[in-house]
C-alpha cells in the first residue's frame, strides 16, 4: 500500500492490471526503491478511474486486456484505462506487461487512431518469462533489464556556459553568452523570464552561469548567479590587432575604373 505521502504528491508508476497477484512484485521492487506507485485493478463492469489523471505519472505498466468471456484482444479496454490515467501530452514510458504481448501492435495502431496519449518509449514484456513460482515474479531481474534498455535510449545532453544580461524585457532576458573559450565565441540569446522568478532577480550586467539540459520530450534551464566579476573574459578580442591597417587610409585608395 502506498503511503499518504504518495497520495498526496501523485505516484510516479501507474500499474493497470485486472489480477494484482501477477503485479505484487512490482510493488514491493517500487516500495523498496522509494518510487510512488499506485495500482489500479481493472473492473470490467465497473472501472473504477481515478478522478483526474495523474500529472506526476512517468512510467505506466499495463496489461493487454481480452473482451470478457472470449479470447479476443479489446485494446479499447487499454486506451480508456490509459485515457484515464495520463493527461493529454504527457511524456512517459509505456512498459506491456503481459502474458499477450503479440497484441502489442494492434494496441499501438488503435491508440494512434482514436488519439491516445502515445508513450515516447515502448517497452515489451512477457509476464511469462519472469515467472519464478505461481505469481512469483523475477522483478529484479526485469527492472535491470529496464534500466540497461532505458539507459541506451535515454540520453541527456547538456550545454553549459557562462552569460551576461544585456536587457531586461517584461516576458524574457536578453544574454550575450560565452559558448567557447578557445577561441571565444559570443552568441546573444534572448531567454523566457519564468526559470528566474523566485530565485534570481536579474539585472542588465549581471553574470550567470547557465546550464541547458535536453532529455526526450523536455528542456529545462537552470541560471546560477556567479560572483566572479567576468568582465575580462566578455571582452570580445580585436581582430584587426596587430594588423597594418593603412590600406584603409582612404588617400591610398586607387581608382580601378
Amino acid at each position: 500500500m502506498n503511503n499518504v505521502l504518495d497520495e498526496i504528491l501523485g505516484p510516479q508508476v501507474a500499474i493497470i492490471d485486472n489480477n494484482e497477484n501477477e503485479i505484487k512484485s512490482i510493488e514491493v521492487e517500487l516500495n523498496e526503491l522509494k518510487i510512488g506507485n499506485k495500482f489500479y485493478e481493472v473492473d470490467y463492469i465497473e472501472p473504477n478511474y481515478p478522478i483526474q489523471p495523474l500529472n506526476t505519472v512517468e512510467m505506466v505498466f499495463l496489461d493487454l486486456y481480452l473482451q470478457a468471456g472470449l479470447r479476443k484482444f479489446d485494446p479499447y479496454m487499454c486506451i480508456n484505462w490509459l485515457n484515464a490515467i495520463v493527461p493529454a501530452g504527457k511524456k512517459y514510458i509505456l512498459i506491456i506487461w503481459s502474458n499477450d504481448t503479440h497484441e502489442a501492435d494492434q494496441l499501438m495502431k488503435v491508440m494512434k487512431e482514436e488519439g491516445a496519449p502515445i508513450p515516447f518509449l515502448l517497452e515489451i514484456r512477457e509476464k511469462g518469462k519472469y515467472e519464478t513460482a505461481d505469481y512469483e515474479y523475477d522483478i529484479r531481474r526485469l527492472f535491470k533489464e529496464l534500466n540497461e534498455e532505458l539507459s541506451e535510449k535515454i540520453t541527456l545532453n547538456s550545454e553549459e556556459y557562462y552569460g551576461q544580461i544585456i536587457l531586461v524585457e517584461p516576458k524574457s532576458v536578453l544574454i550575450n553568452c560565452k559558448l567557447f573559450d578557445d577561441p571565444p565565441i559570443f552568441e546573444v540569446r534572448r531567454f523566457d523570464i519564468t526559470p528566474f522568478q523566485g530565485f534570481i532577480t536579474p539585472e542588465k550586467g549581471m553574470f550567470l552561469k547557465i546550464t541547458i539540459t535536453n532529455k526526450p520530450g523536455s528542456k529545462t534551464f537552470e541560471f546560477v548567479l556567479e560572483p566572479t566579476n567576468l568582465s575580462e573574459s566578455f571582452k570580445k578580442p580585436d581582430d584587426f590587432e596587430g594588423l597594418d591597417l593603412s590600406f584603409l587610409d582612404d588617400s591610398n585608395d586607387e581608382d580601378y575604373l
